[in-house]
Parts: C-alpha cells; sequence; structure tokens
C-alpha cells in the first residue's frame, strides 16, 4: 500500500479551503458509513471513467472543481492547460477508452476521500493509430452541498520498458 505524506494532503486541504475534521486525523465513521462514502466515491470515478470513453469531456469536467490542483509525473500543470491539451487531443481521436483496474478508495472524513489506483487507456485517431497504456493515478475528492468534486489529481506514467 503506498502511503501519501500529510504534508501533501494539508497543501490540497488548504489550496481547495477544505477543512479536514479532527485536525487531519481521520474522523470516526461506522463501517456502514465509510461504505456508503466510498460508493459515492466509486459511483462519480465511474461515471468520470465513462465520460471520458464516450468522450463527453464536458460531462468529465463537470465531476472536477473549477481550482483542481494537478500533478503529473510530479510536475505540477497547470488545470486549465490541461484541459485546454485534452480537449485539442480528444478533437484528433476516432475512439476512447478509458477503464478503472486495481484501486482503494480511502475515506478521510464525511467530505474527503481518495481514489488511487491504476486506469487504462486506449487512444485511436483518424488514421487508426492507437496509443494504450497503464497510468497510475490518485484523485482527492470533496463534497460539498452540490456533490462530490474531484479537487486535485495526480497522474504517473510508468516507466518506459527497456
Amino acid at each position: 500500500m503506498r502511503s501519501i505524506a500529510v504534508a501533501s494532503l494539508v497543501l490540497v486541504f488548504a489550496a481547495n479551503a477544505l477543512a479536514p475534521h479532527a485536525s487531519g486525523a481521520q474522523v470516526s465513521l461506522s463501517a456502514g458509513q465509510r461504505s456508503a462514502i466510498a460508493d459515492s466515491v466509486g459511483s462519480v470515478m465511474d461515471s468520470v471513467f465513462a465520460a471520458g470513453s464516450r468522450p463527453d469531456l464536458n460531462r468529465m469536467y463537470s465531476f472536477f472543481s473549477a481550482n483542481t490542483s494537478l500533478l503529473h509525473d510530479g510536475k505540477p500543470e497547470d488545470w486549465k492547460e490541461h484541459q485546454g491539451g485534452t480537449r485539442a487531443f480528444y478533437k484528433t481521436l476516432r475512439s476512447a477508452d478509458l477503464r478503472p483496474l486495481a484501486h482503494e478508495i480511502d475515506v478521510l472524513s464525511p467530505t474527503v476521500a481518495l481514489w488511487r489506483g491504476q486506469y487504462s487507456y486506449s487512444f485511436a485517431d483518424s488514421a487508426g493509430h492507437t496509443i494504450s497504456g497503464i497510468a497510475a493515478t490518485t484523485w482527492v475528492l470533496a463534497r460539498n452541498s452540490s456533490g462530490w468534486h474531484i479537487v486535485h489529481l495526480h497522474m504517473s506514467n510508468p516507466p518506459a520498458s527497456k
């Protein structure tokens, strides 16, 4: 199991005006409450992957906070620029397929959860060229009055095979 540094989470909480309960410690939730929250977060993430595969980027991005923070291979990226680049890339595609693989959902509080694991991707352009692979990712989701939203995304591509 990978661990995430508390300092990184504090930074995400501060950047997105989140207030973790109990001074950053996990709130005492029943197994049933944790399960219900994990199911809700899982449903949101299933919708994100499905929308990215249709492709329906407007729907996919509706699950993200307007000020989502993003790290790609450990380097910060501008969220608006990332969205613009993704939209331009998707315009060149004939098909897209995004599927969650092995993953875990960690419930940190009634309003904060992590989805971490891997997903597969396959993109085919209009000429039939295909790009596919597996990426590792961590998503921080926060719940407010309008539901669960992704407030932080950390993606990593595996090193190239030798």
